[in-house]
């Protein structure tokens, strides 16, 4: 029969965009930036174009098999029984589908948001030392005639010093710390 060949052909589409869904999962989990979220929309909207046609298609099926009318003998009753069920599995197939979809889209925003986090625990890292260096830095910069520290003959390697000792003791208390 007709419908039996059109649901037999929603296994088929179902079982592309399943591999489609799968090898999509595989690329994300290898790299982020090879899926766009794009991409996993237009997946959701196949699912969604399908289903607006799968879901009539089960509620008359489910008339039919509902309907006592002695023009329908059991042989079809049966069969319409079974177009039934192969629709009722497309259903759940669609839905499971769909909810993979979702999770791909989460693991898709988690992996980015790590990603961002990773960016931004460096730039702090990098702040973080280079913000006590530029408060010595304006410091000294400021244009006084009377800073005790700049008539010493050691006052220059002696901020240096300093400096450099900040930095490195910033570094080894964040390091210690493992926020890096």
């Amino acid at each position: 029969m007709l419908i039996d060949k059109i649901v037999a052909n929603y296994f088929v589409i179902l079982e592309k965009i399943e591999d489609h869904i799968e090898s999509t999962e595989l690329e994300l989990i290898r790299d982020t930036d090879l899926i766009s979220p794009g991409h996993l929309m237009h997946l959701k909207k196949q699912l969604i174009q399908i289903r607006k046609h799968v879901y009539p298609l089960r509620d008359e099926i489910r008339k039919l098999q509902r309907d006592e009318s002695i023009l329908i003998d059991r042989k079809t009753i049966k069969y319409i029984n079974d177009l039934y069920d192969h629709l009722q599995n497309i259903i759940q197939n669609l839905e499971s589908f769909r909810d993979t979809i979702s999770n791909l889209m989460e693991l898709y925003s988690s992996t980015i948001s790590n990603k961002l986090n990773s960016v931004m625990k460096t730039l702090t890292v990098v702040g973080v030392i280079f913000i006590p260096l530029t408060f010595i830095v304006g410091l000294y910069g400021m244009n006084f005639d009377y800073m005790p520290e700049l008539r010493y003959h050691w006052g220059y390697p002696v901020v240096l010093i300093a400096m450099l000792f900040i930095s490195a003791g910033m570094y080894m208390y964040m390091k210690s710390r493992k926020w890096f």
